[in-house]
């Protein structure tokens, strides 16, 4: 079992890889104590291969580690170029086999029917929205946070089934704050980092500031700009003294 005091438990591992046999590999020898499948990333979503990965989301739930199935469109920095249709009736099929999270773009016209139907089959909901082509503001964030709300119906909230992630582009070292003062400042239910080349900070430290977990490539390499690995993070956690 994962043992959720761990350091490792605070890194979510980022899972790509372009076949599902691939992806079983690099998941199931993964350390952190959370794994994010970037479904997006494989070449295909028959279903063979649909059957691969719920046969995978029970292995790794069976490891005692937590799942998170992403299906990142390609509109927000992923690999997904179907219709929101088909989107909805794949991760609905992923939802099956209960992972802890199904991530759902807020961007998807069906995201309010779709998160609801997620949680009534008792899987947990990351309404995520994602922003690289510019900085955001904290009240830019607190307005995203707002809509997931109305969306799922409820506030975000870890004990509540929904997590909000919001990441947008980072520029300059000062466009880090608005995420973590907007992280700091929530319930505990808000992901906020911006990405960049050069910007790793809000990313590394927004466990800190009270979200649940951040994120790190474990496989396939980064999966957003300047995306560090999962040593990277460990490893400036322990330059500052945090573990």
């Amino acid at each position: 079992m994962a043992d959720r005091a761990s350091p490792l438990s605070k890194v979510c591992g980022v899972i790509a890889a372009p076949t599902a046999e691939e992806m079983r590999e690099a998941a199931t020898s993964a350390a952190t104590g959370i794994i994010e499948l970037r479904v997006d990333a494989l070449n295909g979503l028959g279903t063979g291969v649909i059957e691969a990965l719920t046969s995978l989301i029970k292995e790794i739930k069976s490891m005692g580690k937590r799942v998170i199935v992403t299906l990142r469109d390609a509109s927000e920095g992923g690999g997904f170029v179907g219709s929101p249709e088909e989107k909805a009736r794949t991760l609905l099929r992923l939802a099956r086999p209960r992972p802890d999270y199904i991530d759902v773009e807020m961007s998807n016209p069906l995201a309010g029917e779709l998160t609801k139907k997620i949680l009534a089959q008792g899987t947990s909901v990351i309404l995520s929205s994602h922003h690289l082509d510019r900085p955001l503001r904290v009240g830019d964030i607190v307005s995203l946070v707002a809509r997931a709300s109305r969306l799922a119906g409820h506030a975000p909230g870890p004990d509540v089934g929904l997590l909000v992630k919001v990441v947008y582009a980072c520029r300059t070292p000062r466009d880090e704050l608005p995420a973590m003062v907007a992280t700091a400042e929530s319930s505990g239910g808000l992901i906020s980092f911006a990405t960049g080349r050069n910007c790793v900070v809000s990313r590394a430290l927004a466990p800190f500031l009270g979200a649940p977990f951040t994120y790190a490539h474990a496989h396939g390499g980064p999966q957003a700009p300047g995306q560090p690995s999962v040593a990277e993070v460990l490893g400036l956690w322990r330059v500052l003294g945090l573990i």
